[in-house]
């Protein structure tokens, strides 16, 4: 009896069930957002190669992101490393939550709060936005509810007890929470003026904390300060860029606009409700049940406790609206989570207070069973809705994740292509996910259009694994012979239009047709030049135009081969057409050789290659005998290739008469 009244005991097992409804798909649901970036970026820090001031987001903090390279430095290899942390971040918030209660009960001076954090404790072991985004999601503003929810407990705790260390270890977490996302400065602004409002502590006393908590803020937050007084970071102009975030040009009507879709927002989330219209009709029985506990739970606290609980979100909700127009159904809430444990806090404390009443049994009883249905709804019903709704999508990742580390498992040192495309980028998570587990098996991975595909195995021929669209896939292999590799993920993705492919070594890849190989290759030009361009290139001779006119189109066709290996390069062939008289350039067409499929380093010995340069000569120009210019050079350095006996390394053609 004694061990179930104990507070840690009750402390345990809220952690215990935190921990149990956020393990299952954890690693999974959502799919990845942008948090394989983030890791990336932290592994810029193991290696050495970057020491940041700041987060992969400029206006971030850089915390997050040591704590993920520390972990990869101790020897994981989780791509999804953020999510671990994160998944210890979301179970921990319940029993701060639990423990911010009761500091607030001893605030006020009351003797027992237990009942009253154990209710707060299971609203948010239940709240789906708190699973889903701040325990699945491995990204530093996720960490904000942990963050924000244990300053209060911590600053609440010390203006009860004058405790100097309980401060410190406050600020210190105000300041992580402004490293998480400098919207907390609204939460602790807010709590700020409630002390002052509250607290019993002398003025002067109460001003010098104050002081001293913005020096310690300012010092947590000091990497993100200097990285911006160096210039090294514009974290204003970084979240101003982030047009889905910002309102531009606010006004008196966007600014109800906004704060209609915030109170929603938080309505659902309150709720644990994911589905959104963003209109009224979100507002169901259950939400609006929710909501009115959750306001009545803050209005019916002692005023002390109302007070600071209302300062701790009145700022953000009526001062955010005006410069912010991020709201939605399910990640936008990520910048409002923080507010469901202020509102538990309050649904806990007015259950407490109604179960004090003498004499009314009933007035006991009821709110608690009402309360003890809705937390049941939402944990089963919205939570196991979500997964079932999201399990056969892309928003469930266990697809894509399996695929990609089946795309590391089965490589041996082969090159590794990702095919980009529309299809492939309506993947949630592609590229990110495929390259994060390359990343961590060091594994090197080009993220290329499909031409570029075909380009590299021409270039590179042999093996390589290649993960596509099967729309892309049945491209490449019309040009190079694919193998799907049969496993259980793969057999899942070709349902969402995707797979992971291997080259078929066993058959040879099928030339272009502009490429004339064997007695097809003994082609005669109608102009001869047989002239050496670079070290390995030879321009045959070309077909110039028929009946060359100004506003048409003028059509060269020059035969090349490769008489000598060439450095692994970009080559462009150009023809260019220049007035005679003035030395200026008329027209021009410059294309990648090899018709921008076939690149020159995949070019055989005996190979002609059939080049087709098509290009409009303007309207306007005179008749007259232009200067005509053909060669090659490098991209992007722009280096001509060399041409025996011209200064300026280009192929002289016989001049284009152009008729009237």
């Amino acid at each position: 009896m004694r061990l179930v009244r104990s507070t840690w005991f009750w402390l345990l097992i809220l952690t215990a069930l935190a921990l149990a409804i956020r393990l299952p798909y954890w690693r999974t649901m959502p799919s990845d957002y942008d948090e394989i970036n983030q890791m990336v970026f932290s592994w810029r820090i193991v290696t050495g190669a970057s020491l940041p001031l700041t987060g992969n987001d400029a206006y971030t903090g850089p915390f997050f992101s040591y704590v993920i390279a520390a972990l990869i430095s101790l020897g994981v290899r989780e791509p999804f490393v953020g999510r671990i942390i994160m998944l210890a971040c979301g179970t921990l918030t319940v029993p701060v939550t639990a423990l911010l209660v009761l500091a607030l009960c001893k605030y006020v001076g009351a003797t027992d709060g237990r009942l009253a954090a154990v209710v707060a404790g299971v609203i948010v072991v239940c709240n789906l936005h708190l699973v889903l985004l701040n325990s699945h999601i491995g990204g530093a503003t996720y960490t904000l509810p942990l963050f924000t929810t244990a300053f209060l407990w911590l600053a609440t705790s010390a203006l009860t007890t004058g405790d100097v260390r309980r401060w410190i270890a406050a600020w210190c977490c105000a300041g992580l929470a402004l490293q998480a996302n400098p919207i907390a400065v609204f939460l602790l602004a807010g709590f700020a003026g409630a002390a002052c409002l509250t607290s019993n502590h002398a003025p002067r006393r109460l001003f010098t904390w104050l002081g001293l908590a913005a020096f310690v803020i300012a010092l947590t937050y000091s990497p993100v300060i200097v990285a911006n007084l160096q210039r090294t970071a514009h974290s204003v102009d970084v979240a101003v860029a982030r047009d889905y975030l910002w309102q531009p040009d606010p006004t008196p009507a966007s600014y109800v606009a906004n704060s209609t879709r915030l109170l929603l927002q938080v309505a659902r989330q309150t709720a644990s409700a994911w589905q959104a219209t963003e209109t009224m009709t979100d507002l169901t029985p259950v939400t609006l049940a929710f909501v009115t506990f959750a306001l009545a739970g803050i209005v019916f606290s002692p005023r002390r406790v109302a007070i600071i609980l209302m300062g701790c979100v009145l700022p953000y909700i009526l001062i955010v609206p005006w410069f912010a127009r991020h709201y939605g159904a399910l990640d936008p809430a990520r910048f409002t989570t923080f507010m469901v444990p202020v509102f538990a806090a309050g649904m806990g404390l007015l259950t407490a207070r109604i179960t004090t009443i003498p004499k009314t049994t009933w007035l006991r009883t009821v709110p608690l069973v009402v309360l003890i249905v809705m937390v049941a709804e939402n944990a089963v019903i919205q939570l196991v809705g979500f997964y079932r709704a999201t399990e056969p999508t892309t928003l469930n990742g266990a697809t894509i994740n399996d695929l990609s580390a089946e795309m590391v498992r089965l490589n041996h040192g082969e090159p590794v292509y990702i095919g980009l495309s529309d299809t492939m980028l309506n993947i949630r998570g592609q590229p990110r996910v495929p390259i994060g587990f390359a990343t961590m098996s060091q594994i090197g991975t080009d993220f290329i259009p499909i031409d570029e595909v075909i380009r590299r195995l021409y270039e590179f021929p042999g093996p390589a694994t290649m993960m596509l669209a099967n729309i892309d896939a049945e491209r490449v292999n019309q040009v190079a012979p694919l193998a799907r590799v049969q496993t259980p993920a793969t057999a899942r993705a070709v349902d969402h239009g995707y797979g992971l492919f291997q080259r078929d070594d066993s058959k040879p890849m099928v030339k272009p047709d502009f490429v004339r190989t064997g007695s097809s290759a003994a082609i005669t030009p109608s102009v001869v030049l047989n002239t050496r361009v670079g070290t390995g290139l030879e321009l045959i001779g070309y077909d110039p135009p028929e009946h060359p006119s100004a506003g048409n189109n003028l059509v060269f066709t020059l035969y090349w081969r490769r008489s000598a290996p060439m450095p692994i390069a970009q080559y462009m062939g150009y023809v260019h057409v220049v007035d005679a008289s003035t030395n200026a350039l008329v027209a021009q067409k410059d294309q990648r050789l090899g018709a921008d499929r076939y690149p020159v380093n995949a070019w055989q010995t005996g190979e002609v290659i059939v080049e087709t340069y098509v290009f409009p000569l303007p309207p306007g120009s005179p008749a007259s005998n232009y200067v005509v210019r053909a060669g090659a050079y490098t991209f992007p350095d722009l280096t001509r290739l060399t041409v025996p006996g011209n200064p300026d390394n280009f192929v002289a053609l016989p001049s284009l008469a152009v008729a009237r």
